[in-house]
């Protein structure tokens, strides 16, 4: 992006708090994990720092998987604005059938939005110390269970929860189609 992602305007608006807008009504709590603290302060959530050595997605679901404490955390990236509660709701009726929950859209098993319990963790910290800071890594070390798009779309007709803008040009499209 040129610049921070999480905070390129969308509708006047960062990123980000189109995400955590998004969630509120549906958590206790929202966090924003990242390794660069001071920039989230003024977003008024809770953050926690991602202090692995190690760069990539893992590292920052590790981080919040430990700090949180909580059993099952969802996890979303600051540029996924789109992502529908009716999506989330849904991917969370079925907690019990694994250690991660998650889509699969065009074929492909999607790392985020997903739930990702504790259970997690020690195949996290393996992946970690190995150097692997894939989340798809971690989707094939746990038990996972995937949601098919034919189910997710009557709840996201253009899927767009799984959008992730990780370009301006993206970010334009968007913008553009309104």
């Amino acid at each position: 992006m040129g610049s921070p992602k999480a905070f390129a305007l969308l509708q006047g608006k960062p990123l980000i708090q189109h995400v955590a807008e998004r969630l509120a009504p549906l958590f206790q709590q929202v966090y924003v994990v990242t390794r660069e603290t001071e920039a989230f302060t003024t977003l008024g959530l809770p953050v926690i720092t991602d202090t692995t050595p190690q760069k990539g997605p893992l590292a920052g679901l590790y981080a919040g998987l430990v700090q949180s404490q909580a059993p099952w955390c969802f996890a979303v990236g600051c540029d996924m604005p789109f992502t529908a509660q009716a999506i989330v709701r849904y991917l969370a009726r079925f907690l019990l059938r694994g250690d991660i929950v998650a889509g699969r859209i065009l074929e492909q098993d999607q790392p985020l939005p997903a739930f990702y319990s504790r259970r997690c963790l020690p195949h996290a910290q393996q992946l970690l110390s190995e150097g692997n800071t894939s989340l798809r890594a971690l989707m094939k070390s746990c038990k996972t269970f995937i949601i098919p798009e034919e189910e997710l779309r009557p709840l996201d007709r253009d899927l767009r929860t799984f959008l992730d803008l990780d370009t301006p040009q993206q970010l334009a499209a968007v913008v553009r189609e309104g």
